[in-house]
């Protein structure tokens, strides 16, 4: 599978076209490998990294949720294994009412962990 694999699908000739581009990533993408996906801890931001509770970055974290007009953002993290690989999948949520809402893959505590911006949210553990 190639699924969390940080792939790079290159361009480089002319002559390819978006279906061509499509085709290769449709090609690529095996989906079976969820069925693998083992859900484990769910750690506080807290516990993962000192500087999180610094007074400084959660006066970032209430100024995204008010520019989101959210009643709250809350960074969550989650241990993951799939395909016998272990991971921390690290993402922002917000609160509007009583429903949460997913809006940011690898969030603040994904950035802090230095999270690639291209990994979906997904720190590798091993």
């Amino acid at each position: 599978s190639q699924l969390l694999t940080s792939q790079i699908v290159r361009l480089e000739d002319e002559g390819t076209d978006a279906q061509a581009l499509l085709d290769t990533l449709l090609d690529g993408d095996d989906s079976s490998v969820l069925s693998s996906l083992a859900i484990g801890e769910f750690p506080k931001p807290e516990d993962l990294l000192e500087g999180y509770p610094d007074e400084a970055n959660q006066a970032v974290m209430e100024r995204n949720a008010k520019l989101y007009g959210a009643d709250e953002l809350r960074a969550m993290a989650v241990e993951v294994t799939i395909s016998d690989k272990n991971y921390l999948f690290c993402a922002d949520t917000l609160r509007y009412g009583d429903r949460w809402y997913m809006y940011d893959l690898c969030g603040n505590i994904g950035v802090l962990m230095a999270t690639p911006s291209y990994a979906g949210g997904f720190l590798p553990l091993d």
